[in-house]
């Protein structure tokens, strides 16, 4: 319990209660800090409210109440909003309704807008078209099978030698199948790719995390 509004000359004790030599009043052991409390009878012993008053005030603090000045002067007292501020020097308040009345909404338009091409070249230029022609060999799902069973051999991942290079390419010349030498060594590196990854995975959920 402290006892609040006592001075100095007031009957009190000491132990239990001490002065404040600030504010002259006589608080009890909550309201002082371990140092403070402690300290002698020539100590100059300083309440928790004193020090927050002589403690200088930090940077955050001091523009926190330079800007709450600035509001205050800066609202508009005819309208009753104390928070209402005036707008900057040329800052726009209305940038927002000007974007959203910029965009389209006519279906038509927008059609139109997405089927033209961005012209990025000079004035000066004219747009070329060019035009290309090439024999496409669609190669069938059986035959993509038989090759892979092929071109992959269990436990062999490396790089494909010219030995079995020329193999494979008598296996095509003597086969009716579609596909091609570069068609079936492509091949190969992707279904060694799939079953590296295949193989990454399943490594990561069969593993124990400590």
């Amino acid at each position: 319990r402290c006892s609040f509004g006592k001075s100095f000359g007031d009957d009190v004790s000491k132990k239990e209660e001490r002065a404040c030599l600030r504010c002259k009043i006589y608080l009890c052991k909550d309201s002082f800090s371990n140092s403070q409390w402690k300290g002698g009878q020539k100590r100059m012993r300083t309440c928790k409210p004193c020090v927050r008053e002589e403690k200088p005030k930090s940077r955050k603090q001091i523009v926190g109440e330079m800007e709450n000045d600035a509001n205050l002067v800066n609202a508009n007292p005819e309208s009753g909003s104390e928070n209402q501020m005036k707008p900057k020097a040329g800052e726009k308040m209305d940038t927002k309704k000007e974007k959203q009345q910029s965009f389209e909404t006519d279906t038509a338009v927008i059609k139109r807008k997405l089927t033209e091409r961005v012209n990025i070249l000079p004035q000066n230029r004219e747009r070329k078209s060019f035009q290309f022609q090439w024999e496409s060999s669609p190669v069938s799902q059986k035959d993509e099978n038989n090759m892979a069973a092929r071109v992959v051999v269990k436990g062999r991942y490396g790089l494909i030698t010219d030995k079995e290079k020329d193999n494979l390419s008598n296996y095509i010349q003597n086969t009716s199948t579609a596909m091609s030498v570069a068609q079936a060594i492509s091949l190969r590196s992707v279904l060694l790719q799939q079953k590296a990854m295949f193989r990454h995975v399943h490594i990561q959920r069969n593993s124990k995390t400590p």
